[in-house]
């Protein structure tokens, strides 16, 4: 029978040619503890690099930094805001 498990020697389930076997494959992907601790580590970089970049436009608006700092920090919170949601959807 295709696609259903068969029964062999010692009670141990074998699957027949139509079904893969339910373990994870190397490279299949992270944990879940794994996932948490990728985006614990991005909701910080995330929330720090807005504080930072709030904190960098304060001080461009005053004249003490440059307006290229501004923009490499939005540019970086950015990609951590996009790689924070790309962890979260999957």
């Amino acid at each position: 029978m295709i696609g259903r498990p068969l029964q062999s020697g010692a009670g141990r389930l074998r699957y027949g040619p139509g079904m893969s076997t339910p373990a994870r494959r190397p490279g299949g992907g992270l944990s879940r503890r794994d996932r948490e601790g990728r985006a614990f580590k991005l909701v910080v970089a995330t929330g720090a690099g807005a504080v930072a970049t709030v904190v960098s436009f304060v001080l461009a608006v005053v004249g003490i930094v440059s307006l290229g700092i501004v923009f490499l920090l939005a540019v970086l919170t950015a990609v951590a805001a996009f790689l924070l949601r790309r962890t979260m959807s999957n």
